[in-house]
Formats: structure tokens, C-alpha cells, sequence
């Protein structure tokens, strides 16, 4: 009687497993990716990148100065040439296409002298901007520093 139980048995879990529909146990979709810090920091800088650029369109006709646009374009530039690739194939093209964008549109801004002096010659005219620039958290520091008292 033995065999027979093992038949039966067998019979009962083949019936199960079929009764079922015939469709693959429900698996939970896979959880989202980890946040990495490499890509982060690199989203932080074509983001900030793309800001500044955008910010360069004019809202009421008027366009941005020649220099601004040179600027930005030129500090864009150099910030994207010192991104590591990302190692995604859509995000490295979307930057590569932006960097040609900004190239040839670098190479179309007139060359010209209407960029505006820097802050360090500036300085060199008024010794009192030099100590408030030189204490400015956006400024780059003048080497050397300026003479300055403990006021």
C-alpha cells in the first residue's frame, strides 16, 4: 500500500502546482538604486552648470552683456572638462553634446575689450575696496593681502 500513498501523494501536489493558473509566483519589483556620491557630485555640477546658462536667456528682449556670456560659457566649459564621466551612456552623451554646443558657441562670441576690469584691478586703484574684497567670502583673496588694521 505503500507505493500507492506515493502515487496519491504525488497526484495531489501535481494537481496543486496546476490548479494554480499556471503563472510564476508574484516577486517583489527590485528596490531603487542607491544614491552614489560620485554621481551626485557630478548632477550638482552639470545642474548648476546648465542654471547658469539658462539664466543667460533674456526674459524681456534684453540680452546678457557680451562678457557675462562669455563668462558663464567659459566657466561652464571649464567645469564640465574636469567632470569625470559618470559611466552612464546617456548622461556622458548629454554632456558631450552640451560641451560641443558651448564650444562652437565660445568660438561665435565677438572678441572684444568690453569685458570689464577684475576685481584685482579695481583694487589696484582704490586701497579701500582692496581690504573689503579681500575679506568678501565670494572673493578670491588678493596676494598679497592688503594692509589692514584690527578695527
Amino acid at each position: 500500500m505503500r507505493p500507492r500513498a506515493t502515487v496519491t501523494v504525488v497526484g495531489l501536489l501535481l494537481l496543486a502546482g496546476c490548479s494554480s493558473g499556471g503563472q510564476p509566483p508574484q516577486s517583489s519589483p527590485p528596490p531603487p538604486p542607491r544614491p552614489d556620491r560620485a554621481l551626485v557630485a557630478w548632477a550638482e555640477t552639470v545642474c548648476a552648470q546648465v542654471s547658469a546658462l539658462d539664466e543667460l536667456r533674456p526674459e524681456d528682449g534684453a540680452g546678457a552683456a557680451p562678457y557675462q556670456v562669455s563668462s558663464t560659457v567659459g566657466h561652464a566649459l571649464d567645469e564640465l572638462a574636469a567632470l569625470d564621466a559618470s559611466g552612464l551612456a546617456d548622461a556622458d552623451s548629454y554632456v558631450a553634446t552640451l560641451t560641443r554646443a558651448l564650444e562652437r558657441l565660445r568660438d561665435e562670441l565677438p572678441a572684444g575689450d568690453d569685458t570689464p576690469p577684475s576685481p584685482e584691478r579695481v583694487t589696484a586703484r582704490s586701497g579701500t575696496l582692496a581690504t573689503s574684497l579681500h575679506l568678501a567670502p565670494s572673493c578670491t583673496p588678493l596676494d598679497p593681502p592688503p594692509a589692514m588694521t584690527t578695527e
